[in-house]
């Protein structure tokens, strides 16, 4: 018979077990790349990680299956860490800025904010997650034409 103290020690393991299946199953499925899904496109960063609480972390990567499209921003986690706060920078047709204060743990929102100077305006109310990986993971996609080798890019 098991007594309630070795019961107690039993279960000590079995909790840990569960915590560490509830962490990676919480975590992207490709430990190199962080994907967020915004609005209707996912990013993809390629050097981020989720920071610790009241730390920052850098973000560069790209938005999946748009050529050129690449980003780079900040993702920091505030002191209390209730909250992961996201800004990221693109320019593949001019400033745009995509930004949104995730609720930990789900890493998720309905606040998102895409603002994009080549349109004048802002889109607000946009649902963010982190999300995990396609398996393989998105490539970079080729660049655009306006990219190409010899091309240029007039100003309107």
């Amino acid at each position: 018979m098991v007594t309630r103290k070795q019961g107690a020690i039993l279960l000590k393991p079995a909790l840990w077990v569960l915590l560490a299946v509830g962490l990676l199953v919480s975590q992207p499925a490709n430990a190199k790349d962080l994907c967020i899904d915004f609005g209707s496109a996912t990013v993809v960063g390629t050097t981020a990680s989720i920071p610790k609480k009241g730390k920052c972390d850098s973000f560069t990567g790209f938005v999946a299956g748009i050529p050129g499209a690449l980003l780079n921003g900040t993702l920091c986690a505030s002191s209390d860490g209730s909250t992961v706060l996201v800004h990221l920078l693109a320019g593949i047709f001019g400033p745009e800025s995509l930004e949104a204060s995730l609720a930990v743990p789900s890493l998720s929102s309905t606040n998102g904010e895409d603002c994009a100077a080549y349109l004048g305006s802002c889109s607000t109310g946009e649902s963010v997650a982190v999300v995990a990986c396609s398996k393989p993971p998105p490539t970079i996609p080729a660049a655009t034409d306006h990219f190409a080798v010899g091309s240029s890019i007039t100003a309107p």
